[in-house]
């Protein structure tokens, strides 16, 4: 008589599907392939007991930011389609946040960048797949907000 199988709770899932990502290196030391995880006398003894306080597995995400760029852009168009621009009382409003994102959105691509690096140069699976998701967040953050540039 067949089985049916146990649904998986919220952690079991995230790490099957993110825990089995590592691996151990053959032709290098593992030193040389990850020479910051000892930067400066850094000790972490045991990186498969480091807990992501997210757990966001990647289709969570996707769903989690399709919701809400789907509320951002139904903004933008509202704003855009009923020459919102026209309507600001002071002109100089629309100007400043334009100066702001344009301050804002390299900041975010760098960000991307740093997380990007960070995720590289760690040898545990737990914080690799967390610095993935931030650094796909922020470089999200950067498109998004050129995009409202272009507005």
């Amino acid at each position: 008589m067949p089985v049916d199988a146990k649904k998986l709770g919220l952690q079991e899932k995230y790490a099957y599907m993110t825990r089995g990502l590592g691996w151990e290196t053959t032709y290098q030391p593992m030193k040389s392939v990850f020479p910051y995880a000892e930067f400066e006398g850094i000790k972490v003894h045991d990186w498969d007991r480091w807990e992501d306080p997210f757990r966001l597995t990647m289709d969570a995400y996707w769903k989690y930011q399709a919701e809400k760029e789907r509320k951002l852009y139904a903004i933008l168009d509202a704003f855009a389609q009923n020459n919102g621009h026209l309507g600001v009382t002071d002109a100089r409003y629309v100007n400043a946040v334009k100066l702001f994102l344009t301050g804002v959105s390299p900041l975010e691509y760098m960000a991307h960048r740093g997380f990007a690096h960070v995720g590289r140069q760690l040898p545990g699976v737990g914080p690799r797949v967390a610095s993935l998701m931030q650094s796909l967040d922020e470089v999200r953050h950067a498109q998004t907000q050129i995009h409202t540039l272009s507005n």
